[in-house]
């Protein structure tokens, strides 16, 4: 008895494992990889490497990237709340036009704030590469690939 109780603990924790791998991209041999738009570390590490960077650029940029993440969270702020507040501006019976434009001030706010942070993070970056390494991630960019690995966006 006391068996099969681990063994039914052992199925169900292998079920989670499973379960929450396949929610963080880490299925289909694709360790890493989101195959849906995501940029994980495995292909900025492969970027380092086309790059060239020094292990002192590879940090200076992971340290913006990882910070323009933190900001770009806390920019999100609760995209919920701006989905009930629509939601229930056309539920409502009499559609009121200033009130509705108004839904839109948090987050159009937020987005401003986000593009100077963005911009501030691309300023790092740029700063942080040589001329080389900046005339190949523009290639890259203007090429319409998939960070230079051949795959079209």
């Amino acid at each position: 008895m006391f068996g099969f109780i681990i063994g039914s603990a052992c199925v169900v924790g292998l079920a989670m494992m499973a379960a929450r791998g396949r929610r963080h991209g880490f299925h289909h041999g694709h360790f890493g990889h989101r195959r849906h738009g995501g940029f994980g570390k495995r292909a900025l590490y492969r970027l380092f490497a086309r790059l060239d960077t020094t292990p002192g650029q590879e940090k200076a940029i992971l340290a913006a990237i990882d910070d323009f993440r933190d900001r770009a969270r806390d920019a999100r702020g609760d995209l919920r709340d701006v989905r009930q507040r629509v939601a229930e501006a056309l539920h409502a019976e009499h559609f009121d036009e200033p009130a509705f434009a108004a839904i839109f001030d948090e987050p159009l706010r937020r987005l401003s704030t986000l593009r100077d942070e963005m911009s501030k993070t691309v300023a790092g970056i740029h700063e942080t590469l040589t001329p080389k390494q900046r005339d190949y991630i523009s290639d890259v960019v203007e090429s319409n690939t998939r960070w230079g690995f051949g795959h079209a966006c």
